[in-house]
Parts: C-alpha cells; structure tokens; sequence
C-alpha cells in the first residue's frame, strides 16, 4: 500500500503503543497507516493487537489492503481480523464497490458476534448499499429474528426503504415473515401504512402476495389492531376487501370486514 507513512510524533505515547510503532516500522510493508495520537482509553486495543501479533509471529504483513481485508474479515465472520482491522485504523464504514459496509456484510450471514462487536465501535446500521439495503431491512427480508433483535436497541431508521418503497415491515408482510411483524409491531412505530412505489401498503402486500392462509390471515390481523387502514386502496382504486375476495381469501375478508371495511 502506498501514499501514507507513519509520522514522528513529540507526543508521550503509552508503552504498548511504542512497541506497534516499531512493529510497523520494522516490518515495513504497511505503510498507509494514520498513527493518531494515543488516549488512555484506546490502551486495549493497541494492548490486543501486540498479543495477536506475537501470536501471529508479528505478521502485519498480512494486512498490506486493509479496506478489502476488513470487508472480507466481516463477510466470513472472522471477528479477530475485524477486531484488528479496526485497531489499525480501518474506516469502520468503508464499503466495496456494491456499496455495502462491513456491518451489512455480517448482517448476509448471520455472524452475531461481527454483528455486535460493530455496533459496539459504532458502525453505521443505516447506510444503504447500491440496492437499498441495510442490516435493519435484510433482517425483515431474510426472517432474522435474532439479528433484527440485536438491531432495535441500536436505534435504526424505521424510515430507511427498499428500491421498491417500502419499510422494514412491507416485505416482512409479503413473504409471511410472522415472528418479524410481531417484533416490529410490538417494539417501534413503524409506519404500518407505508406506501410503496406501486401503491401497496404492508396490508394490501399481505393479501396480494402470498397465499391468504393461516400465517397471512395472523398477518393480516395484527396489522389492522396495530392501526393499519383498511381502506387505503392500491393504484387501480381496489380496496383490501376487493382484492381478497377476488383471490378467494374469505378469512381475510371477514378479518377487514370486522375492522370496518
């Protein structure tokens, strides 16, 4: 890597700090190095990465693109190499060329502990990639209770949408995804009326986009307790109770019926 050295600096620098200095300088392969100026609190990180440098026989060298070896450190879950990435400077919300960040790449696969010790060094949860994504709307597209219930307390952008228009909840409602519509309804103010870009709301998606049965009808009635209208009709001026009479779905309809419709 070029362009950057590591610069002298008159500031009092902690034992453990010293010796990292002289790791990079020894090993001379990395070069683009921002060495700031070391804070008492950032002591353990520096302490952690001297011990898994010996550990690794001082290998730095391993990290000669530190950008793509952080990303795919995030993509496979290997959570050390994120660790160290990170105490080497790394931007935490440094993307590849789809736009995804090391958080987003976690958020695919699942990869809990990643997913959290991001969070925990302040990744960004909200940033989008080329296709709208973030971790809080791949948690409600791919079913991921567990990962969605780590998100929440970190406070996301319930407002965030997919390149279709809609909130976390939308798809959620359109692929039957239960235990995620419970979550978000329970849990935060999610817009259960939320318009996509072809005039369906999450209700209409629930009807109009699966099968009417047993998990869409539950579906279905959570959303109108929590304060979904069913009156909104879609683009063609249809309303909820005409769209699911005309696929047969006479549970839903006596659900809309009871709420008004």
């Amino acid at each position: 890597m070029k362009g950057y050295r590591v610069k002298e600096t008159n500031i009092a620098l902690p034992h453990t700090a010293k010796r990292l200095l002289n790791i990079i300088q020894q090993k001379g392969e990395i070069r683009r190095i921002k060495f700031k100026r070391v804070l008492l609190s950032d002591y353990r990180c520096y302490s952690q990465f001297i011990e898994n440098s010996h550990k690794n026989q001082g290998n730095v060298n391993e990290y000669k693109n530190l950008p793509a070896d952080y990303l795919l450190a995030a993509q496979q879950g290997d959570i050390d190499k994120v660790k160290t990435c990170l105490a080497l400077g790394v931007d935490i919300n440094t993307c590849d060329r789809q736009g995804k960040t090391a958080i987003t790449l976690a958020s695919y696969i699942s990869n809990m502990l990643a997913f959290q010790a991001l969070i925990d060094a302040g990744a960004d949860i909200n940033k989008q990639d080329h296709t709208c994504l973030n971790p809080f709307l791949i948690s409600c597209l791919n079913d991921d209770l567990t990962l969605l219930r780590i998100i929440l307390p970190a406070k996301p952008d319930l407002n965030c949408v997919t390149r279709f228009g809609g909130v976390g909840l939308t798809p959620a409602c359109e692929k039957g995804h239960l235990s995620i519509v419970k979550e978000l309804l329970a849990h935060t103010e999610i817009n259960v009326n939320q318009t996509n870009h072809v005039g369906w709301t999450p209700l209409l998606e629930a009807i109009v986009l699966n099968d009417g049965g047993i998990k869409q009808q539950a579906i279905v009635q959570l959303l109108l307790e929590h304060g979904a209208s069913p009156h909104l009709t879609d683009k063609y001026g249809k309303t909820p109770l005409e769209l699911a009479r005309e696929r047969g779905f006479e549970e839903i309809a006596q659900l809309l019926i009871a709420a008004g419709a």
